[in-house]
């Protein structure tokens, strides 16, 4: 990932873990690809979104190595790929950034943000958090000790 460019077409949606990337991945892929994918009545349901807009720190990771360069040669056609990030800017991985790439930060309310963390910790086994009461997951949220980043760094 550390050689990884970004292109002047492509799009780079840029949050925080919890902060909406879904919802803007689900926009996204209405307006880049015309509904094309998403006219059925059940939106999304047959749309991995993880494979179709992947998170660029998890390069090729996450998605292993076959699907990263199968994701690689099916975007060479068809403008503009979409990625993602829940990086702080910082912390950015791509090696070069065109300037006419386009990113799109989004943010929420800190608030939301720990609560909607909260349940997340709470019910997803894999997480190495424990935060039974919702005021132990402010506290690891108000002081940065929740993983990728620090919400207050991220944030502009």
């Amino acid at each position: 990932r550390e050689n990884f460019k970004l292109r002047n077409d492509d799009i780079v949606i840029c949050t925080y873990w919890k902060a909406g990337t879904h919802f803007m991945k689900k926009i996204l892929l209405e307006i880049c690809r015309n509904g094309k994918e998403t006219k059925l009545n059940k939106r999304f349901e047959n749309i991995d979104l993880g494979v179709n807009i992947p998170c660029i720190e998890a390069i090729p990771g996450a998605l292993g190595l076959e699907e990263w360069n199968k994701w690689l040669q099916s975007t060479q056609d068809n403008d503009p790929r979409i990625l993602h990030t829940h990086l702080a800017p910082k912390q950015f991985p791509a090696k070069e950034i065109d300037k006419d790439c386009k990113l799109i930060y989004v943010a929420r309310d800190p608030r939301d943000v720990a609560v909607s963390m909260h349940f997340m910790i709470n019910f997803v086994a894999d997480l190495q958090y424990s935060a039974p009461d919702v005021n132990d997951t402010a506290d690891l949220f108000v002081n940065g000790d929740m993983w990728y980043n620090d919400y207050w760094d991220y944030n502009i």
